[in-house]
């Protein structure tokens, strides 16, 4: 592939959700000229591709009922599904969401991990797996340079683990 590639790592686990703050924006002055509604060209430029995290993937707190097995998924549409030991999701565990922003037009190439590990400060482990987004088979820009996704995943309980389980998701975009 000849293009330029963005990796974003987006924060994720059962802890509050990771918001991402916009950049300060300039303002125009609305009384001493015409606005104008396109990009600079000093900003623009067919190489650079830009990932805002809108949301990262929180499962907040899980129910589990005894030490058995069991597994807890959010679907890309906010779905969500719990299995064994899991028996409930809190209403407060939410999908991530993310925006790409680039050339116009450009189709892309967007990868997650099939899996990941994530880690309490007491060493505990749970594996997030079955990591998807919701994007067309050939994802493209829009007119005006963006696209937003949603993504999210499989969370599997092994055991009575309790506490706070973070880790991160390497998400890969790149121009086709």
């Amino acid at each position: 592939m000849n293009g330029v590639k963005a990796v974003f790592v987006a924060l994720v686990g059962v802890i509050l959700a990771t918001v991402a703050l916009p950049a300060a924006a300039s303002a125009q002055c609305r009384l001493c000229e015409t606005p104008t509604y396109s990009a600079s060209s000093e900003t623009q430029s067919d190489d650079v591709i830009g990932l805002e995290i809108e949301a990262g993937l929180d499962f907040d707190q899980l129910v589990v009922l005894g030490v058995g097995s069991g597994s807890a998924e959010i679907g890309t549409d906010g779905s969500r599904f719990a299995e064994g030991a899991v028996t409930a999701i809190s209403s407060r565990a939410m999908v991530g969401m993310v925006t790409v922003r680039g050339e116009p037009g450009r189709r892309l190439d967007v990868q997650l991990p099939e899996r990941i590990t994530l880690y309490s400060t007491n060493g505990d482990r749970i594996v997030l797996e079955a990591i998807r987004h919701d994007l067309p088979e050939s994802p493209r820009l829009d007119d005006y340079g963006r696209i937003e996704f949603r993504f999210g995943g499989r969370l599997l309980i092994d055991g009575g683990l309790e506490g706070d389980f973070r880790g991160d998701i390497a998400i890969s975009v790149e121009y086709l």
